[in-house]
């Protein structure tokens, strides 16, 4: 870059330079330092692709099991992690079935904490807080005023699993989803 002399006086030239030479190691220094907050990074079990069985609960109480696929993607540099997840019954079909399970997540870091959009099979769509947990990480959809089902996932050794628990405005909480998946690749 070249300074207009009106600017750039005998001793400025490097004095610019150091300071614009500070700035950059600043940045790549906040950089590092948020690291740890890129979902990628606390997410990074999850990345790659999963295969597993589960079951989900009908609004009748019959609990309908599936075949499930999950694909975790960290993307923009890992500061976005995408996943997918399919579920075809009847279980051991395979994904030649019928679609029972079809979902898909964005999670990002705001200044507040991680969010996830989650789009469901209906269509519905919610931003929602999620919490990295030790093992997992833990998130809601509210279905109303003080109605809302819980989801938690964690690693347990080489297997991930998640659990969807339905919490009613009255009456007792009970269990209405789970997945257990195994990588199958990156």
């Amino acid at each position: 870059m070249t300074l207009p002399n009106t600017l750039a006086k005998p001793g400025q030239i490097s004095i610019i330079a150091l300071a614009l030479t500070m700035m950059s190691a600043t940045n790549a220094a906040a950089q590092d330092s948020s690291a740890a907050q890129k979902p990628a990074h606390a997410l990074a079990w999850m990345l790659g692709e999963w295969e597993g069985s589960g079951w989900q609960m009908d609004r009748t109480g019959t609990r309908n099991s599936f075949d499930v696929y999950e694909r975790a993607d960290a993307i923009v540099g890992g500061h976005a992690v995408t996943f997918t997840g399919r579920g075809y019954a009847p279980r051991g079909g395979g994904d030649t079935g019928a679609l029972v399970h079809d979902a898909f997540g964005l999670i990002t870091h705001t200044p507040t904490g991680y969010q996830m959009r989650a789009v469901t099979f209906a269509g519905h769509q919610q931003d929602v807080d999620m919490t990295i947990t030790e093992h997992g990480f833990e998130w809601a959809l509210q279905l109303g005023p003080d109605t809302r089902i819980v989801y938690t996932a964690r690693l347990d050794g080489e297997e991930w699993l998640e659990a969807g628990a339905y919490w009613p405005a009255n009456g007792p909480c009970r269990q209405t989803f789970e997945m257990r998946l195994t990588r199958v690749g990156d």
